[in-house]
């Protein structure tokens, strides 16, 4: 849940879980190596910064339950949930929000100032230009967290710099199509909230992340693959072409490192690490009664015989799996790029059957969404099963050029067919290929279950396919299950599901019971 270091280095500020749920704010003293709580064990909290000046402790908190109505099901949830706050790190320290006690100020002035003369003081600072030494009044200190006034939003990170605060968001987005190591968009919002105008100002769009450095002067940003390096008083200009690497712009060229790599002695360190963290982190020091030194020695050997990435990956996968546990996962990594062709499809069953490639069965799907729809079903195309595809993009097929051959590198291209149906004259239709049918085939083979099983039960048992429990389970379940519920009995399929963590949340509904209509 983050950490931070005091200006003096004395502190450290870090997140952790009290409980299974909820996470506190903790002080680490190195001059005594206690640890001191600092928020109250109720709520989320994590990603403290300490302000450049020594006044505040920011973070980010949980805690804002704010419920939004779901717009399918009758439900309420909390799809924001987060704020910025901060700790006064002295007890006489005022909240610098207040309308009601004086003007705030930037933590860069003196908080312990009664008059306009004292208040523009400068912060004291150590011997040698080094910081003020910081101390902390622990006593009641979590009764000490101020809100800043900005709304609820889904919050990631935070940091100080003086005179102000930074701190990123990102929309409420649906989960589905993403995978495992995908790369988000960089669609997140840097803001900060400057003490001195008291209101927050947008500093730049389609953020990846940012951080700061530890004095609080230089803000770096990331956006999916460009990293951008400016102080902090930066703000992005629309109008402004700054989109070259350069010292204006901010913008590093990344393309101008070079680093050596030894695969061999990269793979062999790459070994070592994965033992160690599995070492470390496994979830009983036991390692579930496997002598994972006796492992290490083993397999070593063997890196010194890995001629590929990919190899290397397998050697990875056979090391792990000596522990026998679940989600012990090998991901990623440096290779080769694939090939950059996709095979088209038409979403249909074809048979070559009478010197000709025939259209046998198109699977049914959703019209309304294109990937899980056949191109051949689309609105004025008038293809039925039976049709017979005659030639692809003018190329004619036949026993040795199959339309697949000719679908290569078409996926989600525009493809003209060439259709005949019986004896009448051929005619063109151009369809855009899709680049997978698995959505379009998945969806046909649920709506047939679903259809037999109405039929079997005389239409008293309905159907629900879970596919995993993931976001697509999660969705796939309540697509259906609202529907199928109002029959007597109800057949929850889960064959070929490929796992997850939303068994609990499809079970508690599972189990609720009629209590009136």
């Amino acid at each position: 849940m983050g950490l931070s270091w005091s200006p003096d280095g004395r502190w450290l500020a870090f997140g952790m879980f009290v409980s299974r749920r909820n996470a506190a704010l903790q002080l680490y003293d190195t001059s005594t190596g206690k640890v001191h709580q600092a928020t109250r064990p109720d709520f989320v909290d994590g990603h403290p910064s300490f302000d450049p000046e020594g006044r505040y402790l920011y973070f980010l908190s949980w805690r804002t339950f704010n419920p939004v109505y779901d717009g399918l099901y009758f439900d309420l949830g909390f799809p924001k949930g987060a704020r910025p706050y901060l700790l006064t790190l002295r007890a006489e320290t005022v909240d610098p929000f207040s309308a009601t006690t004086r003007k705030p100020r930037p933590p860069g002035a003196d908080d312990h100032a009664t008059t306009d003369e004292e208040s523009r003081k400068e912060p004291k600072s150590g011997k040698s230009g080094e910081p003020e030494p910081i101390d902390i009044d622990l006593a009641a200190i979590e009764e000490r967290v101020v809100a800043f006034p900005v709304p609820e939003a889904r919050y990631e990170r935070i940091a100080g710099a003086k005179g102000r605060v930074f701190f990123s968001s990102f929309p409420v987005e649906g989960s589905l199509g993403g995978g495992w190591g995908a790369e988000d968009e960089p669609n997140g919002a840097l803001e900060t909230y400057d003490f001195t105008e008291e209101k927050v100002v947008k500093v730049a769009e389609a953020i990846s992340d940012f951080t700061t450095t530890s004095d609080g002067k230089v803000l770096a940003i990331r956006s999916g693959e460009d990293l951008r390096v400016v102080p902090v008083s930066w703000k992005e200009d629309d109008k402004k072409g700054d989109d070259e690497p350069g010292r204006e712009s901010g913008i590093v060229d990344l393309e101008r490192i070079r680093v050596e790599v030894v695969p061999g002695m990269e793979w062999r360190q790459m070994y070592r690490e994965a033992w160690r963290l599995q070492r470390d982190q496994f979830w009983v020091p036991s390692m579930a009664g496997v002598d994972w030194n006796a492992i290490h020695d083993r397999y070593l050997p063997l890196v010194e015989r890995v001629g590929t990435r990919a190899e290397f990956s397998d050697l990875m996968w056979e090391m792990q799996g000596e522990l026998g546990t679940s989600h012990a996962y090998e991901l990623r990594g440096d290779y080769r790029p694939e090939p950059d062709y996709f095979q088209g499809f038409l979403g249909a069953d074809l048979e070559y059957r009478g010197k000709a490639w025939r259209i046998v069965r198109i699977p049914r799907g959703d019209s309304w969404e294109k990937r899980a729809s056949s191109p051949l079903t689309a609105p004025g195309l008038g293809i039925v099963e039976g049709d017979v595809i005659v030639a692809v993009d003018g190329q004619a097929v036949n026993a040795s050029t199959s339309p697949s051959r000719l679908l290569v590198d078409r996926a989600g291209r525009p493809v003209r067919l060439t259709i005949r149906r019986g004896r009448r004259k051929p005619r063109t239709v151009q369809i855009d290929a899709l680049a997978s049918e698995e959505q379009l085939r998945y969806r046909d083979w649920v709506e047939q279950n679903r259809a037999a099983v109405h039929a079997e039960s005389n239409d008293q048992a309905g159907y629900v396919h879970i596919p995993d429990m993931g976001p697509w389970g999660y969705s796939e379940f309540h697509r259906y299950f609202g529907t199928e519920v109002d029959r007597p009995g109800l057949v929850i399929d889960v064959r070929f599901n490929r796992g997850g963590h939303v068994s609990q949340l499809l079970l508690e509904k599972l189990m609720r019971r009629r209590i009136g209509y």
